[in-house]
């Protein structure tokens, strides 16, 4: 691989720790497979100086899995399956960690049920991510949409509210926040005129 961080000078691993963060969020926002490289690179320097962190695990693990929606299929499996290990490896270094439910719940998600892919471990997951810290709106909402992709109406208007009452802690809750609320009303309205349909006859 061909890596975009040339820095001028000696950085420790807090400094990288923050340069693999800024350019993961530059790949969530312009969809770029170049800032999840970068991120990878930023977090295994990181890595190579000795952290050993749940939290480090967790962003190699996220860093991977990003990296492998931008790429063919045949890196798209290899980078899924160090995505998986690093997640897992971040579990074992800490049983609690709420974010590294929510990324292996994403994980069962997005592979297909020949790689490991499993509804019920999604859901599981997720759930897991939400009694740890029950104030991520990004552990809720993917809940939400969840509960929608399984057909499941009640329980994801029920998060969408949930949703709405919550404080924001990540620049990007305004934006789940704004999607919670759409689907509060597009789904509320529709439930509502169905109940008040009355039998013919």
């Amino acid at each position: 691989m061909e890596w975009g961080i040339h820095p001028t000078k000696d950085l420790d691993p807090e400094q990288w720790m923050r340069i693999g963060e800024a350019h993961f969020r530059a790949g969530l926002l312009k969809k770029e497979r170049r800032y999840f490289k970068d991120a990878v690179y930023a977090f295994n320097r990181a890595k190579k100086m000795g952290v050993q962190t749940a939290d480090l695990y967790c962003w190699l693990a996220r860093s991977y899995g990003y990296l492998a929606l931008h790429v063919n299929l045949l890196s798209r499996i290899f980078y899924a399956f160090i995505s998986l290990r690093f997640v897992r490896r971040a579990l074992k270094r800490d049983g609690n960690h709420a974010f590294s439910y929510y990324v292996l719940g994403m994980w069962f998600q997005q592979a297909p049920s020949w790689a490991g892919g499993d509804p019920e471990k999604v859901l599981r997951n997720l759930d897991k991510a939400v009694e740890l810290q029950s104030d991520r709106i990004i552990f809720r909402i993917a809940r939400a949409r969840w509960f929608l992709n399984r057909n499941m109406k009640e329980p994801a208007l029920q998060e969408c509210r949930r949703i709405i009452e919550a404080p924001s802690v990540e620049p990007e809750d305004g934006r789940r926040k704004g999607e919670a609320n759409d689907i509060l009303e597009r789904y509320t309205t529709e439930i509502e005129a169905r109940r008040g349909l009355k039998p013919v006859g």
